[in-house]
């Protein structure tokens, strides 16, 4: 399937609004609740929780679904199994959310009927324009505005806020080397993405954004573990033209 031109990036990087699912009340490290919480007290997006019976956690307000929001987020963050992501992702179409980032796994990467499921992810995204990160993901680093890294910020060095885009394949060499030594040298990070199974959004549509499209990029960097099927001419004709 081919990218639509649609889709917009800018939604998955400049939120100004994010919801959430997936959280836990009981387990603090659950990965919906560590990114409700994180971008809540340390970023600028506007976040909402999704909790099927509402309340709230330390003090957020929890809504029961995504059509009880108050107004539509410009991306949703999916920290639930594979067969309910998909249902979120169709509410997306169905609600108009242009963008969400998936973290869960149970797709193309397991084989078999996560190939399927992958499959249904790519027609409903791709059918309405819908830039999605993953899924199998960290998804995005993107300081000041939004952060769904799903590791306690103690846990991880982040870089200073830069010029350098960094898209990763792997969430571990992305946080484990990347973050690490960027950390060391003082080398700021505009935005860094980790693109898992890059079902819908891709390297070449990273490059394209990154090198054309954001104005506070300067520099990109990739680690790739070998390119989408279909999209290596591609990379190599864009990255051939950036100037980044």
């Amino acid at each position: 399937m081919e990218k639509s031109n649609k889709m917009d990036l800018d939604k998955l990087f400049r939120p100004e609004s994010m919801a959430v699912v997936g959280i836990s009340k009981k387990n603090t490290l659950s990965p919906g609740r560590i990114v409700l919480l994180k971008n809540e007290y340390e970023m600028n997006v506007k976040v909402y929780g999704i909790y099927p019976d509402g309340g709230d956690i330390e003090g957020i307000e929890l809504y029961p679904s995504l059509d009880k929001l108050p107004k539509i987020p410009d991306m949703l963050t999916i920290a639930v199994g594979p067969d309910d992501t998909l249902d979120y992702v169709q509410q997306c179409a169905d609600l108009g959310i242009p963008s969400c980032v998936i973290i869960g796994g149970g797709f193309a990467e397991i084989g078999g009927e996560g190939i399927k499921r992958q499959e249904k992810l790519e027609k409903i995204a791709f059918d309405n324009d819908i830039a999605v990160l993953g899924p199998n993901c960290i998804g995005v680093y993107a300081p000041p505005r939004v952060d769904t890294i799903f590791l306690p910020t103690e846990r991880i060095t982040r870089p200073p806020k830069g010029s350098v885009a960094l898209i990763s394949q792997s969430g571990g060499f992305l946080i484990d080397q990347f973050f690490v030594k960027f950390r060391e040298r003082n080398i700021g990070v505009s935005t860094a993405v980790s693109i898992g199974n890059r079902a819908v959004v891709d390297e070449s549509m990273l490059l394209e954004y990154f090198s054309q499209v954001d104005p506070e990029t300067q520099n990109i960097a990739f680690y790739l573990e070998g390119f989408k099927n279909g999209k290596a001419r591609r990379f190599a004709e864009l990255a051939r033209k950036s100037e980044d």
